[in-house]
């Protein structure tokens, strides 16, 4: 099957609440709304390849669907005919949108709009069926870039636990997925964009916006007039937008002009893409598979409640008394909950996964480790070699006055010395990392973002000579374990020796 045997349409429609209702998404939240910084809105996306029933992919710029979930379902296929499985609901998860949780959310802000949740709803449905009404023939088109404005929120204590802060430490994914969507003739109509980052930036404010994927959208549209951007949350439930607090050791809040000034650098990161050649076709049979499994989590003990009723955190206290009073009442809550997983898949070009709840980031990284190739650029299986090369080859073709300067500077251990640092901007950056005389924003982006702490730690101290911890790293017997196609590409002016790539 070829890459334009597709069919797609799109359409999209206004969810913003009306200013003073109650935003979902942080406990603290006492006050209703007054006012809209940025007006949200769903957006649904109807394909179908040639022959097939259609898939209808909805995401909308709320918390979530949640309990509302199966309500959305049936009035989407009323109007539409599609069955459940060919429905895929997500949310941006952003924390200014209305409440709609009948559960959590009734509790902490008593009776919701049901009003305007349900008409809302029925114009989602309506927006389903323009969408499956605008349904052309269409190329579709994947590939992958970087964004790195977000960091885990699950800082390592050191004690086997973890603590509410920005890290770089713990595990998070700053890859970026996109789908461009054109028409047979190549013009692009649709960009499909998904990173891994809550969408919380502003802190608890009263003001209705989408956070920083509503502004990503906004630079995707103006860049590329005619076009439509739609934001997928990827597996965020413990990523954050890198936004540090030095003072306080933890997140500062940001100003909508300064979350502006996040999403326009994802909307940068999905332009990039877009730019580039590196974009593969996407063909092949759709095929769409749902399943709900049961997932059992531990029944705290009446101790445990007790205790949490005077604990320091308003949402702790609040799960405590809600679980006691349930059990008061002797309905105590289910320790059983349904989960449900979708799959779509595009021939064997493209696998989409979609996860209910908030799904921390090592999810997206264990299913990024399903390959279909891999390509390994610049880097050896032995720092023993390297190292080995460096000292024999790299440090002798070097002026040895400069050399004799750079092993005074690493003797004495002053390394952080103004002179040593331009050594190393002169002769190893602008000679290894980038030989262009002004270097691109994404090089520089990693060096401000870089945690030199660890790299220090793993590398050692000066950039000549390996001296932290992987002075002895060598996996060269590993290397059969490789069973993807595997392509090794060394450089010619890289610190690596491309012999030893082979």
């Amino acid at each position: 099957m070829t890459s334009t045997q597709y069919c797609v349409g799109l359409a999209t429609v206004d969810v913003t609440p009306p200013v003073g209702i109650f935003l979902a998404g942080y406990a603290a939240r006492d006050t209703p709304s007054d006012g809209v910084y940025h007006p949200l809105r769903a957006i649904c996306v109807a394909m179908e390849d040639e022959g097939g029933v259609p898939l209808l992919l909805v995401t909308i710029e709320w918390l979530g669907f949640y309990d509302r979930t199966t309500e959305a379902r049936n009035k989407i296929g009323a109007r539409t005919g599609l069955p459940h499985e060919r429905i895929v609901l997500t949310g941006t998860h952003t924390h200014c949108g209305p409440v709609l949780r009948r559960g959590m959310d009734s509790r902490r802000h008593g009776a919701l709009d049901e009003e305007f949740i349900d008409s809302t709803l029925d114009r989602l449905a309506e927006c389903a069926a323009e969408a499956l009404a605008d349904r052309q023939p269409a190329r579709l088109r994947a590939g992958m870039g970087w964004c790195g404005i977000s960091s885990s929120r699950r800082r390592p204590d050191g004690k086997g636990g973890v603590q509410f802060r920005p890290s770089l430490d713990a595990p998070h994914d700053h890859q970026l997925s996109v789908l461009a969507i054109e028409s047979v003739t190549g013009d692009l109509r649709y960009v499909l964009f998904s990173y891994a980052c809550h969408p919380t930036s502003t802190g608890p404010i009263l003001q209705i916006g989408g956070d920083y994927p509503t502004f990503a959208c906004d630079y995707l549209e103006a860049r590329h007039p005619g076009v439509t951007a739609a934001f997928f949350q990827g597996c965020a439930g413990d990523q954050k937008v890198d936004a540090r607090d030095a003072a306080h050791n933890g997140y500062q809040r940001l100003t909508v002009e300064e979350v502006r000034q996040r999403g326009e650098s994802l909307g940068e990161g999905v332009a990039r893409v877009l730019a580039t050649d590196d974009l593969h076709d996407i063909g092949g049979t759709l095929k769409v598979a749902q399943e709900s499994v049961s997932l059992t989590t531990d029944v705290p003990e009446e101790e445990e409640l007790q205790r949490h009723l005077s604990g320091p955190d308003d949402y702790v206290r609040e799960w405590a008394k809600h679980h006691l009073d349930l059990r008061a009442a002797g309905t105590p809550a289910s320790h059983i909950f349904d989960f449900e997983v979708q799959t779509l898949q595009f021939g064997s070009d493209l696998a989409v996964i979609t996860l209910a709840g908030e799904m921390s980031v090592e999810y997206a990284l264990r299913y990024q480790n399903n390959l279909k190739g891999l390509i390994v650029c610049n880097m050896v299986t032995s720092i023993p070699e390297y190292a080995t090369y460096n000292d024999e080859v790299l440090r002798p073709q070097m002026d040895q006055a400069i050399l004799d300067s750079l092993e005074g500077f690493e003797a004495s251990g002053d390394i952080q010395n103004p002179v040593f640092l331009q050594l190393v901007q002169d002769y190893f950056y602008n000679k290894h990392i980038c030989r262009l005389e002004e270097w691109p924003e994404d090089i520089t982006g990693s060096f401000e973002r870089l945690n030199y702490k660890l790299y220090d730690l793993m590398q050692g101290p000066s950039e000549f000579r390996v001296g932290g911890r992987l002075i002895d790293w060598d996996i060269t017997d590993q290397l059969g374990d490789i069973t993807v196609p595997t392509l090794m590409v060394g450089a010619e002016h890289d610190t690596m020796d491309p012999d030893k790539m082979a």
